[in-house]
């Protein structure tokens, strides 16, 4: 298998498109704190949960459709490493198209990226 990354380019993409979808995997205070604009927190420690949801219970915890097996989306964390293994973990669920960015959130700072906090935009 190989393991999809996705780099800071792709996700200056996906958001202006808004497509593909960008789940970021890290906790509620981080994701709160500052991200990716137009990102979705699904919590690492909750992957095999959320995932295995049924659609309306899915769309009532975080606010979006669940995502189609065949769906291509980004994860995204800290650093990286969360992002990782949260792919790894959906391409065993069956999710085969889903990528992770490597630099995530520091990254995306680092380059300028726009940050989303809670509430308002920054």
């Amino acid at each position: 298998m190989i393991l999809s990354t996705v780099g800071y380019e792709g996700v200056a993409s996906a958001v202006a498109a808004k497509d593909p979808l960008i789940v970021d995997v890290r906790t509620e205070d981080e994701f709160a704190s500052g991200r990716i604009p137009g990102s979705v927190n699904i919590p690492l420690s909750e992957v095999e949960y959320a995932f295995s949801l049924p659609d309306d219970k899915f769309r009532d915890k975080f606010g979006i459709a669940k995502p189609s097996k065949d769906t291509s989306f980004i994860t995204s964390c800290k650093i990286g490493g969360r992002a990782g293994k949260m792919r790894d973990k959906l391409n065993e669920m069956g999710y085969t198209l889903v990528k992770a960015y490597t630099g995530s959130f520091t990254e995306w700072e680092k380059m300028g990226g726009q940050v989303e906090k809670e509430g308002c935009d920054v």
